[in-house]
């Protein structure tokens, strides 16, 4: 039985360091890209408007537990150069949270 359980929280986990890893790349992509082709400028204009989004970008945040008001602030501090921006982000992503939340 308590199989069961660790290999459920393993999926946890596992589930948990994809969402980040979509957050890290959605950041790297708003914040550090200084696109050359045509795709990178897409990959930019769809990451901003990931940032923008409401449910999508909840979502992910919750699904990477992440806490998706202190990724806000910093996206919409207009105070903070862009790479900064991507620096404390995946800061907040890179924390170690104990608490599954999903």
């Amino acid at each position: 039985m308590s199989e069961n359980y660790y290999e459920k929280y393993l999926e946890l986990i596992r589930i948990q360091k994809l969402f980040k890893s979509v957050l890290a790349l959605a950041a790297k992509d708003a914040f550090c890209c200084r696109f050359k082709t045509k795709k990178e400028k897409n990959n930019f204009n769809d990451a901003q408007e990931f940032f923008e989004s409401f449910f999508d970008f909840e979502l992910v945040c919750r699904l990477a537990n992440v806490d998706c008001v202190e990724i806000k602030k910093i996206v919409q501090n207009t105070k903070i150069q862009q790479c900064q921006k991507y620096k404390e982000i995946m800061f907040l992503i890179s924390q170690k949270n104990n608490k599954i939340i999903i």
